[in-house]
C-alpha cells in the first residue's frame, strides 16, 4: 500500500494523517500546538517544541500503517500569519509570534504614514492589520535589535516544519501572502514594500506553487521522525485554503464557510482584484493552493470561539448538547432576538475594531434556547454580509456555499445558513480537511491524484424562513450594526480613560 502524509500545523494541534490515493485516512496522530501568553493579548509557540509535536505526531502515525507500506511524499498545511526568525545556522533566536498576537498595533498606522492602505492591497491583496507577518517582523526589529541582525530567514510556521523536514527555505504563493510582502500580480516579493520596511529580499525564502516539490526528507528529519530518507517534501499553504481545496471549493461560484474558532469566508476566482472594492470591503484578495487561482476572503475574529465563551456563560456542557436541543425548539428570529457576531471586532465587510457584540431585543420570557439560536443566527448574518461584499466587489454571483468547522456539526446552524442566505449548503463528509488538502498537493507533485469521492449533504433552504431572515437581516441587523458604531466608538473610549 501507498499513502502520501499530510501535516496540519494549527494554532490548537499539530496532526500528522496519511491517506491512500482514494483520499481514506488511514492513519493519524496529533499533539497540542504548545502556546504561552506572557502579556495580555501576547502568544508565542515555542519552535523547538512545536517540532517535537510534529516528530511525535508522525512517530506515532506510522506505527498504525499497514505494512508492508511505501510513503510517497509529504507536505504541509498550516496557520498563516505566524513565523519563524532563524539565524544563519538554522537555529530560532526568537519564539513563534502566533498569527492572532496584537503586540504589533502601532504599525499598522505607521505603514499607512509611508502609503496608502489601498496601494498595498492593489500589490499584496491583503488590509493592513497587526497579524501580517511584516509587522511581526517590524516589532522584533525596534524592540530587540541585535536579534533582528542575527536573522537570515524568516520563515512562516509550515515553511518551518519544510525547513526542519529538508533543510530548505521555501514558501507557497499562499504563506508568503500572508506576510503582506508578496506582490500578487508577478507572485514574487514585492521590492516596493520591502523597501517601505527597510527589509531586504533575503530575509525571505524563495516562493514557488503550492504543490512543489522543494527538497527530501534528511537523514537527520528521518532519524528524528522515523519516515524514509528521501521522501518528497512538498510545499503545502495556508490551511484555510487546504482545507477548501480538500472539499473542492476552487471554482468561481463557490464559497467555503470555515467555523472554526474564528471564521473565514473564501470564495475562488481566477481574477485578482486588489486595490478596488474588495479593499472597500476589507477583503483579502490573495492566491489559492489550487493552480491558477485566487481567493476573496472575508474573516471574523469569534465564532466557534464566541460560541464557547457564551455557552461557558450560560452554564453548558462541554459540547453544548443541551444549547443545541434547546435552541432547536426555538423559531427561526429566535422570537425576536438578534446578536451582533463582534465579540472581537467587526472583521469584514466594514473593519472596525471598536465594534462590539450586542444583544437586541431581550424580554424575561427568553430562554438560553432563544439566546443561543440568535449567535448562531448572528453568523449566518454576518455570512451574508460578506456575501454581498464579495458579489459586489468581484462581479460573481456566489450559488453555493460549503460548510466545515467545528460549527458544522451544530444541529441548527446548516438549516440557518441556508436559510439566511437562501443558499443550497453543502456539508462534506472529510475527515481532517486541511490534512487532506495538504496530501493531495503533496501527491500533484507526485503524480499521484488523491480524489476522495466527497459524500455531502445539502441542505435546502426553507422559502418561509428565508423569507423571515430576509426582513430581520435588512431591517434590523443590518441598521444595527450602522446605528451602533458611533456608541461603540465611544464605549471603547471610556474603556481607555
Amino acid at each position: 500500500m501507498t499513502s502520501i502524509l499530510g501535516l496540519d500545523i494549527g494554532t490548537t494541534s499539530v496532526k500528522a494523517c496519511f491517506y491512500d490515493d482514494n483520499g481514506k485516512l488511514i492513519a493519524s496522530a496529533n499533539r497540542p500546538t504548545p502556546v504561552t501568553n506572557p502579556r495580555p493579548r501576547w502568544a508565542e509557540h515555542d519552535p523547538e517544541a512545536l517540532w517535537l509535536g510534529v516528530v511525535e505526531s508522525i512517530q506515532d502515525a506510522l506505527q498504525h500503517l499497514p505494512q508492508p507500506h511505501a510513503i510517497a511524499g509529504v507536505a504541509v498545511a498550516s496557520m498563516g500569519e505566524a513565523g519563524v526568525p532563524l539565524d544563519r545556522n538554522g537555529q530560532p533566536i526568537f519564539p513563534i509570534i502566533a498569527y492572532y498576537d496584537m503586540r504589533a498595533d502601532d504599525y499598522v498606522q505607521l505603514w499607512q504614514s509611508h502609503i496608502s492602505s489601498a496601494h498595498i492591497h492593489a500589490i499584496s491583496g491583503q488590509i493592513v492589520r497587526p497579524p501580517f507577518g511584516v509587522m511581526k517582523l517590524l516589532w522584533l526589529r525596534d524592540q530587540h535589535p541585535a536579534l533582528f541582525q542575527r536573522m537570515h530567514c524568516w520563515l512562516s510556521v509550515g515553511d518551518y516544519i519544510l525547513y526542519r523536514l529538508a533543510g530548505v527555505y521555501a514558501t507557497d504563493y499562499s504563506l508568503a501572502s500572508r506576510t503582506m510582502l508578496l506582490d500578487q500580480r508577478t507572485r514574487q516579493w514585492s521590492q516596493e514594500l520591502l523597501d517601505i520596511a527597510e527589509m531586504s529580499q533575503h530575509l525571505f525564502p524563495e516562493v514557488h506553487p503550492s504543490g512543489t516539490q522543494v527538497g527530501v526528507v534528511s537523514q537527520t528529519a528521518a532519524a528524528q521522525t522515523g519516515l524514509p530518507v528521501g521522501l518528497p517534501v512538498i510545499t503545502g499553504g495556508h490551511d484555510h485554503l487546504c482545507g477548501a481545496l480538500a472539499v473542492r471549493v476552487t471554482e468561481p461560484g463557490q464559497a467555503l464557510v470555515s467555523l472554526g474558532t474564528t471564521a473565514a469566508f473564501i470564495a475562488p476566482d481566477i481574477t485578482f482584484h486588489g486595490g478596488g472594492s474588495t479593499f472597500q470591503y476589507s477583503l483579502s484578495n490573495y492566491c489559492h493552493v489550487a493552480k491558477d487561482r485566487y481567493i476573496a476572503q472575508g474573516g471574523l475574529g469569534a465564532a466557534g470561539g464566541a460560541l464557547a465563551w457564551l455557552a461557558e456563560l450560560l452554564g453548558s456542557s462541554a459540547e453544548y448538547d443541551d444549547l443545541e436541543i434547546a435552541a432547536s425548539s426555538s423559531p427561526p428570529g429566535a422570537r425576536g432576538l438578534v446578536w451582533l457576531p463582534y465579540l472581537r471586532g467587526s472583521g469584514t465587510p466594514h473593519r472596525d475594531a471598536t465594534a462590539r457584540a450586542a444583544l437586541i431585543g431581550l424580554r424575561e420570557a427568553h430562554t438560553t434556547g432563544d439566546i443561543w439560536r440568535a449567535k448562531l443566527e448572528s453568523l449566518a448574518y454576518w455570512a451574508q454580509h460578506t456575501i454581498e461584499a464579495i458579489e459586489q466587489s468581484t462581479e460573481r454571483s456566489i450559488q453555493q456555499l460549503t460548510l466545515i468547522g467545528g460549527v458544522a456539526r451544530s444541529r441548527v446552524f446548516p438549516q440557518i445558513l441556508a436559510d439566511v442566505t437562501n443558499r443550497a449548503v453543502l456539508l462534506p463528509h472529510v475527515v481532517e480537511a486541511t490534512a487532506l488538502g495538504a496530501a493531495q498537493l503533496a501527491g500533484q507533485a507526485v503524480e499521484i491524484a488523491i480524489t476522495p469521492p466527497v459524500a455531502t449533504q445539502s441542505i435546502i433552504p426553507h422559502p418561509q424562513a428565508a423569507a423571515l431572515y430576509a426582513c430581520i437581516y435588512n431591517d434590523v441587523y443590518l441598521p444595527l450594526v450602522v446605528a451602533l458604531q458611533p456608541i461603540n466608538r465611544t464605549l471603547e473610549k471610556l474603556a481607555h480613560e
